[in-house]
């Protein structure tokens, strides 16, 4: 991989991690909270909602986060809002000066030139968010008998209230008109959405539509030249056949008081079709407007199994998420071609997604605890896939092997043999003759190659799956070649009920991996197995003494076995030690399908060496990159300036996190995850 498109991947790989914390920083911006009341439109979404998420109070959740936790206070600092800033604007600029036609230079082509353009601050983008905001999506109906695709419409909310509501319409109106004039120009009309006075933007995109990928059908025929040069000209030809489309989008806001309600339609080719969603669009804003809606989403979600658990939640809410199920597998079905809308009817009732219901994700603070729940309406009795959920209990305990050194211990109950047992009578009942015979093929070479059945081989597992992660090892010093201080090392852990037919069975996979590079067999601390090394890390496949491990990153293949010879005693244990004994002091340690401990300041402080270390370049790297501009090298080097600014220190991060903990439960209701982190 050449260094400049690793960079790249380094640094979108950095954003994605940052971006949780931006916006949490950005969302503590100083701002008091703007209560609105009047237009509810939480309550006021239709019925035919297929989800939404929801920040009920950004304000309560910041000012909690802030005076009760390290790291609240930690992420409210100026100077970190002030890097967070620089930040954004600069990948701004950068993506502006990338860009290869040159820009209207009436027009700003960067985040920076349209901030001072139309006179808004950061700031004001996060006080959108103080008060009660969200975002759903809601399902139309179809445009006419002939055209039945799916028609879905977004819904959007924030409380700013009147004073920047008032302001970001004006800038709105004015961004409008700055696009009047373009080759496909946005247009705004004013229309009335109930008592409200709105605009209505019509905007045009341009999009490309392509053919078929072809490769000939000899390509795995061919030589590799052979293949290159097929590959390319069914690369040319797919981007030949780009034929330009004009789509258009309506989108509607209104202010109200001291709120702003914005609609969109998803963007559609025809305009006959176009037409009746922004007729559809209007009508469903005015149906909010109007007020609540005693039989729509909210109360949907408020009748449904899954509410409860999250409303019972303590502490001030971050944010939640619902999603009912149930409307999209209807959704599912209707965009099933006519004749086969029975048989797609028959094999989700099999499977058992028709005993879905809605789907809920809660985060709330609450004191010195981040709470996170997720609950699932799926009621018993279960049958097909969904049936899966019905595993044995076992309490939450590590089991006595688990060293408190680890980083993270997690096990989770599953009958993997059962389960596929189950597949395949749903394959057999729903898919016909040919996945039959493609299974009683596949059961016939497993039977061959390991002398056992498959289902044996997977009930020997048993049906407690654990996994160990540890510490990263600090850097090689000794001048040579340096290993990753971050490496990840882990280690998966079963207690077998029939050790022999795994015997046969890895030792048949042996030979064949044998002839691998980097793999060896291996006789250690009384297991056999096999040890690999490879470039991109080193680890093993252990099996003795009623037990089988598979083991990645140096060391953890010997400190599993090591353990499993010698369980560590005391405080030594991960069930002895403090970090087992506080988590029952944060959450309830019940009988679950499943669970995890870890300790969060180790993990941060772990996450932070491995973000400063990905974005570590020696300067004879960029030398050595041929075609890499000096302008790159200094943009990249800038941009870790900045993230250097935004990320906690170590020593910040080992005072802002405590204990991890989370359970899986199965009720007759469905599925619930309880999950706790310690913000001291």
């Amino acid at each position: 991989m050449h260094l400049r498109t690793a960079i790249r991947e380094r640094r979108n790989a950095a954003l994605t991690h940052l971006f949780a914390c931006a916006v949490a920083w950005t969302s503590l911006l100083p701002g008091g909270s703007a209560r609105a009341d009047g237009l509810d439109v939480w309550n006021s979404l239709p019925a035919q909602t297929l989800g939404a998420v929801r920040i009920p109070d950004g304000a309560a959740f910041s000012e909690a986060l802030t005076e009760n936790t390290r790291l609240g206070k930690l992420v409210a600092s100026p100077k970190r809002h002030q890097a967070i800033a620089e930040w954004l604007l600069a990948l701004s600029d950068e993506d502006a000066d990338s860009e290869d036609e040159p820009a209207d230079e009436k027009k700003p082509h960067s985040l920076r030139e349209a901030l001072e353009t139309y006179g808004f601050e950061l700031a004001d983008v996060v006080k959108l968010f103080r008060g009660d905001s969200g975002y759903a999506v809601v399902l139309g109906d179809p445009v006419s008998e002939a055209d039945a695709s799916l028609l879905v419409h977004g819904v959007g909310w924030a409380s700013p209230g009147a004073e920047l509501a008032d302001r970001l319409f004006t800038v709105i109106e004015r961004i409008v008109e700055d696009a009047s004039d373009d080759e496909h120009p946005t247009v705004r009309i004013n229309v009335s959405v109930g008592p409200y006075e709105a605009m209505q933007i019509e905007a045009a995109e341009v999009f490309h539509e392509y053919g078929d990928f072809n490769l000939p059908d000899d390509y795995q025929d061919l030589s590799e030249e052979e293949q290159e040069q097929a590959y390319e000209r069914a690369s040319q030809e797919y981007y030949d056949s780009a034929e330009e489309v004009i789509k258009h989008t309506t989108v509607v806001i209104l202010k109200a008081d001291g709120r702003l309600l914005l609609g969109q339609t998803w963007p559609r080719s025809d305009d006959e079709g176009h037409e009746a969603d922004a007729e559809q669009l209007l009508s469903l804003l005015t149906r909010i407007v109007e007020g609540a809606d005693d039989d729509g989403f909210a109360a949907k979600v408020n009748a449904s199994p899954a509410a409860a658990p999250l409303h019972q939640m303590a502490g001030a809410a971050a944010f939640a998420c619902w999603i009912n199920l149930k409307g999209l597998l209807d959704v599912s079905l209707q965009q099933s071609a006519a004749n086969d809308e029975e048989r797609t009817s028959e094999r989700l009732a099999a499977i058992g997604f028709d005993q879905l219901g809605i789907a809920g994700l809660q985060i709330t603070i609450d004191q010195h605890r981040l709470l996170q729940r997720l609950s699932l309406d799926a009621p018993s009795p279960r049958r097909g896939i969904v049936g899966w959920l019905d595993q044995e209990r076992t309490a939450f305990e590590p089991p006595a092997w688990a060293p408190a050194q680890a980083l993270a211990y997690a096990q989770f109950q599953f009958d993997a043999a059962k389960a596929v047992a189950s597949l395949k009578e749903l394959m057999l009942a729903t898919g016909g003759e040919l996945p039959a015979q493609q299974i009683e093929m596949a059961e016939t070479q497993f039977r061959a190659f390991a002398q056992a059945e498959f289902t044996d081989a997977l009930a020997s597992l048993g049906k407690q799956h654990m996994i160990v992660r540890y510490p990263s090892l600090p850097a090689s010093d000794d001048g040579g070649e340096e290993e990753s201080s971050s490496q990840a090392r882990q280690a998966y852990v079963w207690k077998l009920s029939d050790e022999a037919i795994l015997a046969g069975l890895l030792k048949n996979m042996g030979m064949l991996a044998a002839a691998s590079p980097g793999v060896t067999a291996a006789e250690e601390q009384g297991y056999t197995g096999y040890r690999f090394e490879r470039e991109a890390g080193e680890g093993g496949v252990m099996l003795g003494k009623g037990w089988l491990v598979v083991a990645l990153g140096e060391g953890a293949l010997e400190e599993t076995l090591a353990v499993l010879n010698a369980p560590p005693q005391g405080d030594a244990s991960l069930r002895g030690s403090e970090l087992y004994r506080h988590a029952g002091e944060l959450i309830e340690l019940r009988p679950c399908i499943g669970f995890e401990l870890s300790d969060g300041k180790r993990n941060m402080e772990q996450s932070l060496k491995t973000l400063a270390e990905w974005m570590d370049y020696d300067a004879d790297e960029y030398d050595d990159e041929e075609g890499y501009s000096d302008d790159e090298e200094e943009s990249d080097r800038s941009f870790k300036a900045l993230v250097a600014k935004i990320l906690p220190t170590t020593e910040e991060a080992q005072t802002a996190f405590g204990v991890s903990a989370s359970l899986w439960e199965v009720t007759d209701d469905g599925l619930l995850l309880d999950a706790v982190t310690e913000l001291p």
